[in-house]
């Protein structure tokens, strides 16, 4: 772990990637949004950070490219998933009002 600028101690950025990958997959969230506002407060860090920090910060992000991958692919088939929740949603809504329609007449 690296200390932070006032002296927090934030988690190691593959650990957050792995943590984030987990959530997502059982969709805490809640503790997405907490990894949300650690990255958050992790960028505004770094633009206030020494070049010395933000080069250990990229050397770590650098050391997570795979997990940064597997999140990526989750957030992808997450995103294809609501797709087809809002295709299924938007049919049955349709075929709910097409029903109205046809039992009115």
């Amino acid at each position: 772990m690296l200390a932070g600028q006032q002296g927090s101690v934030r988690p190691k950025m593959r650990d957050v990637l792995l943590e984030a990958s987990r959530a997502l997959a059982n969709i805490d969230a809640d503790r997405l949004e907490e990894l949300a506002l650690s990255c958050h407060a992790l960028n505004r860090e770094l633009k206030q950070s020494a070049a010395a920090v933000r080069a250990r910060v990229t050397c770590e992000a650098l050391d997570s490219r795979q997990e940064l991958t597997l999140l990526g692919s989750i957030l992808e088939a997450t995103q294809a998933n609501l797709r087809v929740l809002r295709h299924l949603r938007a049919m049955r809504v349709g075929m709910a009002t097409y029903a109205d329609r046809t039992g009115s007449n």
